[in-house]
């Protein structure tokens, strides 16, 4: 079976943040109305926020599970509901962000919410390049963070996600990795290690580039932000950019599109990375359309 998740829609939500539920319902609805409302039994922390409008939310809902996830306005404070259609009951919890670290992040308003096999992740909005998901467990524990946001998932619960960027730096480069919740730990799936061929003659032609215009004056064919000496001149994060995430449970594989487009020129790459859970195997072809170098 392959599925994934829309990038564009995605991208879009991270650009400009989503309406919050409240918003597109019953406008300034405050925390004691939302459980009411939607008859949950929680016995809030924090009594103050009872009164409290809720903002800066979204809400999943599926065959089998509805998750709400909205702040407090008044303290700022993140709650999250969990309904089981199955059971017919909530859990409700007060979910704190980690503060950030060398290995935590720390997200705001929630633009999208996501479950695979149990495991709850939420996006929440740091900047229109960046974001950063909370993972909680279904009991609504938060167990770890990932800087960036999921975009497909596997039937076990493992999720594909791409990594934030900085929102105004020179360029920007797509990176991916894959999270196992169970094992709570990280892979980095691009770009791959060892270099794949038509990667590493892209990054030779960029280097070359690199060479002609970092340096004290230009030429004018290299642009302003080489002129402004506003470039890191790192070839090794050239401008990329990610398609469509597609996943293989049978086979344990996904597939995705890579854009290279820096000042040499752009290429469409597709990447298909095999026996995910074993030894990673990566496979690289030029798109339909261009020939290999």
């Amino acid at each position: 079976m392959t599925h994934s998740v829309p990038i564009l829609a995605l991208a879009f939500a991270c650009l400009f943040g989503q309406a919050t539920f409240a918003e597109t319902g019953a406008g300034q609805e405050t925390l004691a109305e939302l459980l009411a409302g939607e008859q949950i039994d929680f016995q809030v922390p924090h009594s103050e926020d009872l009164g409290s409008p809720i903002t800066n939310g979204d809400v999943l809902d599926t065959p089998e599970t509805r998750i709400i996830a909205t702040y407090a306005a008044n303290g700022g404070r993140l709650y999250v509901f969990r309904r089981s259609k199955a059971q017919g009951s909530w859990r409700g919890a007060e979910v704190r962000w980690p503060e950030a670290s060398e290995t935590a992040c720390k997200g705001g308003s929630i633009t999208d919410i996501a479950v695979a096999n149990g495991t709850i992740y939420l996006t929440g909005h740091i900047n229109p390049s960046a974001a950063c998901t909370l993972v909680l467990a279904e009991t609504l524990e938060a167990q770890d963070t990932l800087y960036g946001w999921p975009v497909a998932q596997f039937q076990d619960g493992r999720i594909v996600y791409q990594h934030s960027e900085i929102h105004f730096a020179p360029t920007h480069y797509a990176e991916l990795s894959i999270y196992d919740p169970v094992k709570r730990q990280h892979h980095q799936l691009y770009p791959p290690k060892p270099e794949t061929p038509l990667r590493r003659h892209y990054l030779e032609r960029v280097r070359a580039a690199y060479a002609r215009c970092c340096v004290d004056h230009p030429p004018a064919a290299c642009g302003s932000e080489f002129s402004n000496h506003n470039h890191p001149c790192n070839p090794e994060f050239f401008e990329s950019s990610l398609g469509e995430v597609v996943v293989d449970d049978a086979t344990d594989s996904l597939t995705f599109r890579v854009r290279y487009e820096d000042i040499v020129g752009t290429e469409d790459v597709m990447y298909v990375v095999r026996h995910l859970r074993e030894a990673p195997e990566v496979r690289e072809t030029a798109a339909a359309g261009q020939r290999p170098p």
